[in-house]
């Protein structure tokens, strides 16, 4: 038996037809064989993640969009990391369709950002490979300021100086003064 490759780009009927058996001559030649081999064609399946939320506060709520146009789809999610954020729900094996949101609130309990991954990959039931493989969406999770003030000289005479010290233990904290009264 003879093998032959093909890659249709679309759902194909091939025919097969004898065209000369060796030692085979006369009418018998060019005869049908009576059978068509059918190949269907199954698209790649697509991902498309929009991420509303690449960076957010901490105490805010993500809002990553998953769609798939693709039929008897199946967006799984492969691989999360929260590091120290807190609040993360999602795990590896959650699954989406299109059209699903990714809305979680989440906590940042330390002094600077955190960035928390998803990596998401659809699949369909007709075992089409995933294309592209691994997507992933990143949010930034910053943290909320604090602040303290420490005032060393609560009480002093007209003409002096005071020492207040503005503190924050939070990376990237600006503080503003917005208003003196007294």
């Amino acid at each position: 038996g003879a093998t032959v490759s093909v890659s249709p780009g679309s759902t194909t009927s091939y025919s097969v037809t004898r065209v000369a058996d060796l030692g085979t001559s006369g009418p018998c030649l060019a005869t049908s064989l009576g059978s068509a081999a059918v190949v269907t064609v199954n698209p790649n399946p697509v991902l498309t993640l929009t991420n509303g939320t690449a960076s957010l506060c901490s105490g805010d709520q993500t809002d990553i969009m998953l769609n798939s146009p693709t039929s008897n789809h199946v967006i799984t999610v492969t691989g999360v990391s929260y590091g120290a954020v807190t609040g993360g729900g999602v795990l590896v094996g959650d699954t989406f369709v299109d059209g699903d949101q990714l809305q979680e609130i989440l906590e940042n309990p330390t002094n600077g950002v955190v960035t928390v991954s998803y990596t998401f990959e659809v699949t369909t039931s007709d075992g089409c490979p995933v294309s592209p493989a691994g997507q992933l969406a990143s949010v930034d999770v910053q943290p909320r300021p604090t602040m303290s003030i420490t005032n060393t000289v609560p009480a002093l005479c007209s003409g002096s100086s005071t020492s207040i010290t503005l503190n924050s233990a939070v990376t990237g904290s600006l503080m503003r003064l917005t208003g003196v009264s007294g």
